[in-house]
């Protein structure tokens, strides 16, 4: 049977059988540690909600932080749109910048940066400098300077944005300079090289590249005086100046800094050791948080189920959502349990005990030829509950019409290896006969092997699952747990 979420003395619990559609672990949430545990995490819906939890908690994490799960970023707006609905949150889609999450592994001592997906993160300009820099310390600058066009292509943009964007028209224009102006500062500077080093790391800690980098907020004739004259000096402190003036510019300090390892011919790390507590984002910090927040994403979007699937948390002022063919579903289904009720159900009269022995024959019988098709627990105890009510023997009997409808017995054979049906029968320990109301099935002998899927369950095609039939059986069984639901359907 399935199980709704059901609150525990240590928190919650949860099965996810219904809308994973497959055998999983119980999972949960403990109030007392904090933890949410799971035997298994799977791959459907249960792992994209597993993910939205560690999204919200990356959100509220002040040092850099990203979920990652099954060796991937987790870095769709889909998540945050989810939560902001779920929680009436107003996120935006939090971290952009992949070179701080970059800098902490590698502190924490990882062993290889580039197993990781960092192209994931170029969604915006933000992403793309900081993936341009991890890019230059992994591979080197050429080869991050190949890639450039092709990354902006991604965004959509090319190497000469419209104006007002002028600072992503410069960027890989002063990262060319940057490279220049520390080569030249190399050749022509009559301090050793040490001292060189110092004075560069001095300058990048220094308030002064702030007041270079807002050099873009004077017009554009005195911006391009300042860029026609930086590099047009022959003494190397001067050359210094310039390093300082496109740094701030370009807005990437580990990019210039991978420069200077590789031109001085010094380990990159160490370098960045000494500025990394003052190095960061400086255009785009107000601009990250001036972000309007991810629009929200409802469940049914976030896990992509039709709201015929969703009937099973569906409320009365839910059902104009339903599909034309799923209303009329209903109104057969109407008709069909009233026919029943009207012509008198035999067997009713039985006792309690046979009574439940005839419901879980059925069950025996669904699991066998249409595979997975469980009632919620909620609805059983319901039945068992109320065995000499009428109206729960006639839900219980218009599931056995369905199952035995011809239509949906050959609907059902796309999952199963060929074996004709009555050895089938047989093998399994199942007879029908044919009584005044219609096909009757029944169980003699002890249970034997079920009837073979023809490859393993996960490896169906998701067509081949979801049949005509197992998803009218499966949505049945939904429509008896939904107490709401069901009594606009059937009455009770």
């Amino acid at each position: 049977v399935m199980c709704r979420p059901e609150r525990t003395a240590d928190g919650i619990e949860v099965c996810y059988n219904y809308f994973e559609d497959g055998r999983q672990d119980r999972a949960g949430y403990s109030s007392r540690s904090g933890n949410i545990y799971s035997g298994r995490l799977g791959w459907r819906q249960f792992y994209q909600v597993m993910a939205a939890a560690y999204v919200l908690e990356s959100l509220y994490l002040a040092q850099p932080s990203a979920a990652w799960l099954n060796g991937a970023w987790v870095t769709n707006e889909k998540y945050t749109g989810w939560i902001n609905q779920l929680f009436d949150a107003h996120f935006s889609r939090g971290n952009r910048d992949p070179w701080p999450l970059f800098a902490l592994l590698h502190e924490q001592g990882e062993p290889d940066l580039n197993l990781y997906d960092w192209l994931v993160w170029v969604q915006d300009f933000v992403g793309l400098i900081g993936y341009y820099e991890i890019r230059s310390v992994l591979s080197g600058t050429t080869v991050a300077a190949a890639e450039f066009s092709p990354l902006l292509a991604k965004l959509g943009l090319t190497e000469h944005p419209p104006k007002g964007e002028a600072h992503k028209l410069d960027f890989f224009d002063c990262v060319e300079r940057v490279h220049a102006a520390v080569m030249q500062y190399h050749q022509r500077s009559r301090k050793d090289q040490k001292e060189q080093l110092s004075r560069i790391v001095a300058l990048l800690r220094s308030d002064e590249l702030q007041t270079e980098a807002n050099t873009l907020d004077c017009d554009d004739g005195e911006e391009e005086h300042l860029k026609a004259n930086a590099l047009d000096c022959d003494d190397g402190e001067e050359h210094l100046k310039a390093i300082g003036f496109f740094a701030g510019l370009s807005d990437a300090p580990a990019y210039v800094l991978k420069v200077v390892s590789e031109i001085y011919g010094v380990e990159f790390w160490p370098l960045w050791d000494r500025v990394k507590d003052v190095a960061g984002r400086r255009f785009y910090t107000e601009e990250a948080a001036a972000l309007p927040q991810v629009e929200p994403v409802s469940t049914m979007d976030f896990l992509q189920i039709s709201a015929d699937d969703w009937m099973l948390f569906a409320g009365i002022g839910e059902k104009e959502r339903f599909s034309p063919a799923l209303q009329e579903w209903f109104a057969t289904l109407s008709q069909r349990y009233h026919t029943i009720l009207c012509k008198g159900i035999s067997g009713q009269g039985m006792g309690e005990a046979q009574a439940f022995e005839w419901i879980v024959n059925l069950l025996e019988y669904a699991e066998q030829h249409y595979y997975q098709i469980y009632p919620f627990a909620e609805f059983l105890s319901e039945t068992q509950a109320h065995l000499s009510d009428r109206q729960f023997w006639a839900v219980w009997k218009l599931f056995e019409e369905l199952m035995h409808d011809p239509k949906m017995k050959a609907d059902a054979r796309v999952i199963f290896a060929a074996e004709p049906l009555n050895d089938l029968l047989s093998r399994n320990g199942f007879r029908e006969s044919q009584t005044s109301d219609g096909v009757k099935t029944e169980r003699h002998g002890a249970l034997r092997p079920m009837r073979r899927l023809k490859r393993e369950w996960e490896l169906l095609p998701t067509a081949e699952r979801n049949n005509a039939a197992r998803v009218t059986l499966r949505r049945y069984m939904a429509l008896l747990a939904n107490g709401r639901l069901r009594r606009s359907v059937f009455g009770f």
